[in-house]
């Protein structure tokens, strides 16, 4: 029998959650005058509650949180341009949908690590980092890991005996965590 693939709905319903997130945000941003005026990064910026840096160091800051406001506001925008069919990025060669997928998912995880290291916000950047990851296919995640592994010469020997069940739990443990599949197991 040939191999079961997952189906595609969770991916796409997991898809059509971050743009009804990003679209939610950007209309709610649209409503108030700070992100209009481009003075919200800048208010949240020296905010008691979400200032993760005194008063004088988020001054710093000041001359950029004009343009991080309206940045902000593009990037949550520019989500939207995954609805477009594929046919739309044939147009453009190399601009494929994987390609922007893959631009889109490690901009968002930069972007909301970025505003978990300017500001308080709890574990919001823990989730939608989650939320972005699984939205990487498989093809994606061997992309990453032939990235990280470029200058890895070989594999690791991990040596257990496969009679002893200590060792052949800590095998299965070890291959769950081993997702750039740098080990090899040697019985």
């Amino acid at each position: 029998l040939p191999p079961q693939s997952m189906p595609a709905w969770p991916k796409y319903l997991l898809l059509w959650q971050v743009i009804v997130i990003y679209t939610a945000s950007v209309w709610s941003k649209t409503l108030g005058d700070t992100w209009l005026w481009g003075t919200a990064v800048a208010i949240t910026l020296q905010h008691p509650h979400f200032a993760r840096f005194p008063g004088w160091l988020s001054n710093l800051f000041s001359t950029r949180t004009t343009f991080l406001t309206y940045l902000t506001i593009a990037f949550e925008t520019s989500w939207l341009l995954l609805l477009l069919p594929k046919k739309f990025f044939a147009h453009f060669g190399w601009f494929t949908k994987p390609f922007v997928r893959r631009i889109f998912v490690l901009g968002g995880i930069a972007f909301h690590w970025s505003i978990h290291l300017l500001l308080v916000v709890g574990i919001f950047f823990a989730a939608m980092t989650t939320i972005l990851v699984g939205l990487l296919e498989g093809e994606d995640l061997q992309a990453i890991r032939r990235f990280l592994n470029r200058r890895r010469k070989g594999l690791i020997a991990v040596l257990h005996d496969g009679k002893c069940g200590l060792c052949n739990r800590s095998v299965f443990f070890l291959s769950l965590l081993d997702t750039l599949h740098r080990l090899h197991f040697v019985d």
